[in-house]
């Protein structure tokens, strides 16, 4: 029985060719979305655990509550883990990590020309691969980081430094100064892992040790450098633990509380919110690609009824009962959906390197492979034949067969309203999706063309270490004296980077509040355009110990005059305001401008020969050939360091902040096209098959004298009237979820009209296309054939 049924089916795809191709491709292309967006997804939140009791793991942090907001600190200090281990049963292991500093010199000892900038460095207790599932591929796992300038490598940076030699035994240079020796060899963590590393050095290293020592955190439960992870024997135990260790701390809990967070939830709650922001969104919008195609197959097999209304009432004639009627339907959709699905995965093998780049994604094949994707695949599959087979098959199997074969089956009842709903939704998501990639494209077009208030143009940020800070004054000069630099300035940090804080308190208040601060060289304001709102009657006084430049939003903060120069403040201690700069973007424009404090000094303060480093920024003069005038930075660069030489321009940097925003825009453009698509494919079945069933009526109609375009006419417009139906409950639901979405942004645009006005006329446009080309064909028919037409 089922081989006459696979038979039945398979000869009705080929006899049906154009509804074949526009069920199996819109089929595909839903498809192909939906395995794309749920192994993203998938893989989102399988983050971490695929280590061994991997929901016993939480890691440590500390919350501080300063004028009402709460910051959450991550590191604890050395000694924090042991304390809490010794005074919690629950606790049954703990492990420490403290991450190196990035961009720091590694290199072959044995071949000296072999070095690299490296930032995935990670030192942690000789426990690490007992406690985390990382796969050691040499060494054992005891042994490998408990003596001192021990180090494990990564599969990769294995490869990298040593290429097949076997590197067990060898040494790496670490900052030009400490020499490691390889103990072993890890496999590149997973790409699911919040942990990513290229080495792992013993936390026992006398470097750490001596800071672990010299911290005054030392010997208490207390925020620190390390990163704190604890393994519980006993979930439940969650909350006690947070009360001893609050005990323990001796902190007033309305200020400070300590706090365990589950590690498994880790990457979606504090790791790269720009990778999960929009998960929910994307996987809405898979599911309603999937969806509309499926609407595309179901509103096919229903138009369709008419036609194989007959061969449906010949068969229950002859005996066969509805059951045996919806397993044939069944059977009929496995095979259109197997095909789709085929063809579905090799376009998603096609498209995953794209995909992948556009949304920022490593994913390994090995996950790809594993169970839990292939289970969504299957799952995948499995569902699109029940939903695909369902309402055709349970529409038609109710045929009567004595009506059918009298030629009482009326086309009223066979699913008209129903298609016409269909039609309404697939578009009324197609304009949706239009109004929401243009309203997506102008927010990111706002972001990077409004005036922050600072001149980003042809700036490079120079980070440099300590061996340059020490040599920094002639270093500044030597760069400056290059053909092609306008200009330099200082800055101890990055540019919309992290930035250090302070505690401020308003003039007649005791309340603190938090307040950035950035430490600049006198030449940082000119340099980058900033604008004074209350400029300092002496420039040079601003740089005086004791003084502070501050911007508006600190002045209204501070409850200060409208011309504060002169007066003291509290600002981590009492400083004396010597100008004020109009406000401008130091953070991302999702955000308003919080209150700033510059610490000016000058470039010849001992401030800027410290072992923090600092960064240099160097404005570079229009027309020039840029890349010419980085190779002479990264020359100069070279004489003062060994460390590896990196730039970043400030507007990339600044762009860099919307990375989020970006893949919505770049994934909604896309699954836009695809949804028009689908759509249009659906259309144009329906209107092929509109005009066939009204071939005799369009023959007499111009046998009557009807001209072309009257005919086109009639074929299209109740077509487009369904999409301007579309367009008007489009509308109202694009505007509420994009005014909802732009309201996370402190700076935004405004929801233009005519936004959707240009939605709907692409929609009636491409819908008139699709629609007239069936219409016209249709309509240029020979009438006399039309009328033969049975």
């Amino acid at each position: 029985m089922l081989r006459n049924y696979l038979v039945a089916a398979w000869r009705n795809l080929k006899k049906n060719k154009l509804y074949s191709v526009i069920n199996i491709g819109g089929l595909s292309v839903g498809i192909t979305v939906c395995m794309l967006i749920m192994i993203y997804v998938a893989h989102e939140l399988s983050y971490d655990r695929f280590h061994k009791k991997a929901d016993q793991v939480f890691s440590v942090a500390s919350n501080v509550r300063i004028d009402g907001q709460e910051f959450s600190m991550d590191r604890m200090s050395y000694e924090s883990a042991s304390m809490i281990k010794d005074a919690v049963p629950a606790v049954e292991s703990f492990l420490r990590i403290k991450e190196g500093a990035e961009d720091i010199a590694i290199e072959n000892t044995a071949l000296p020309g072999k070095k690299f900038s490296e930032k995935n460095i990670l030192f942690a207790d000789s426990n690490f691969f007992n406690f985390f599932s990382f796969h050691l591929i040499q060494g054992d796992p005891k042994n490998v980081l408990t003596r001192p300038y021990t180090l494990v490598l990564s599969k990769r940076a294995a490869q990298k430094y040593f290429g097949e030699e076997n590197p067990i035994g060898k040494q790496l240079k670490y900052d030009g100064k400490d020499n490691f020796e390889i103990t072993g060899i890890a496999a590149d963590p997973p790409s699911n892992s919040s942990i990513d590393f290229d080495f792992i050095g013993s936390i026992s290293d006398s470097v750490l040790n001596t800071e672990a020592n010299n911290d005054p955190s030392a010997g208490k439960i207390q925020g620190g450098d390390f990163k704190t992870f604890l393994r519980l024997n006993d979930k439940a135990g969650i909350k006690a633990t947070e009360k001893i260790v609050q005990k323990l701390s001796g902190m007033p809990g309305d200020k400070f509380r300590y706090s365990l967070n589950a590690f498994v939830e880790q990457h979606m709650n504090y790791g790269d919110r720009s990778a999960s922001r929009y998960m929910k969104i994307f996987s809405t919008v898979a599911i309603l690609i999937l969806l509309l195609a499926l609407i595309n197959y179901m509103s096919l097999a229903t138009a369709r009824a008419t036609i194989r209304s007959k061969e449906i009432g010949v068969r229950k004639v002859l005996g066969a009962n509805r059951g045996k009627i919806i397993k044939q339907f069944y059977v009929e959709s496995a095979l259109y959906t197997l095909l789709a699905f085929l063809f579905g995965f090799l376009l998603f093998v096609a498209l995953e390197p794209w995909f992948y780049n556009m949304m920022q994604l490593k994913i390994d094949h090995s996950f790809l492979s594993g169970s839990f994707a292939v289970s969504i695949f299957i799952g995948l599959l499995l569902l699109t034949i029940i939903i695909a087979g369902s309402y055709p098959s349970l529409i038609l199997s109710a045929f009567n067969p004595v009506k059918v074969l009298y030629g009482k089956f009326s086309r009223q009842r066979s699913g008209a309203s129903v298609r016409k709903f269909f039609t309404v939704l697939q578009f009324t998501v197609s304009i949706a999706l239009i109004i929401s990639s243009i309203i997506i494209n102008r927010q990111l077009y706002f972001f990077r063309h409004v005036d922050t208030g600072v001149n980003k143009e042809n700036t490079v940020m120079i980070p440099y270490p300590e061996q340059v800070s020490n040599h920094y004054s002639a270093f500044r000069r030597e760069v400056e004296n290059i053909r092609g630099i306008n200009g330099t300035a200082i800055d101890q940090n990055y540019m919309y980077g992290a930035q250090d804080i302070t505690i401020a308190r308003s003039r007649g208040s005791k309340a603190s509040f938090p307040m950035t601060v950035m430490t600049v060289d006198n030449s940082f304001i000119e340099l980058l355009g900033l604008q004074w709102k209350v400029p300092p009657a002496d420039k040079q006084i601003m740089a005086r110990n004791g003084n502070v430049v501050i911007n508006e939003a600190a002045l209204k903060k501070l409850n200060l005059p409208a011309d504060p120069v002169g007066q003291q403040v509290s600002i981590g201690d009492t400083m004396v305001v010597a100008g004020v700069l109009k406000d401008f973007n130091f953070i991302s424009l999702h955000h308003k401008i919080e209150p700033l404090c510059l610490f000016v000094r000058n470039e010849t303060d001992s401030l800027w020969r410290s072992d923090m480093g600092g960064c240099l920024f160097a404005k570079i003069d229009p027309g020039v050939n840029i890349p010419t005038v980085l190779e002479s930075i990264k020359k100069v660069y070279g004489n003062f360091t060994t460390t590896p030489f990196v730039y970043n321009f400030m507007d990339e940097a600044f762009d860099a902040q919307y990375k989020a925003e970006d893949r919505l825009s770049k994934i909604f453009s896309a699954l836009t096209v695809l949804t028009i698509l689908i759509a249009c494919m659906g259309l144009f079945g329906l209107a092929a098959f509109s005009a066939a069933q009204r071939t005799k009526e369009i023959g007499i109609r111009k046998v009557l004298g009807a001209n072309v375009s009257s005919i086109v006419a009639m074929i299209s417009g109740s077509f487009i009237k369904l999409v301007l139906v579309s367009v008007v409950i489009a509308t109202p639901v694009a505007w509420f979820f994009m005014s909802k979405w732009l309201q996370d942004f402190a700076y935004r645009i405004n929801i233009g009209w005519w936004v959707f006005i240009l939605a709907g006329i692409i929609a009636v446009v491409i819908a008139f296309a699709t629609v007239g080309f069936q219409a016209l064909k249709a309509a240029i028919a020979n009438p006399v054939k039309s009328l033969r037409t049975e």
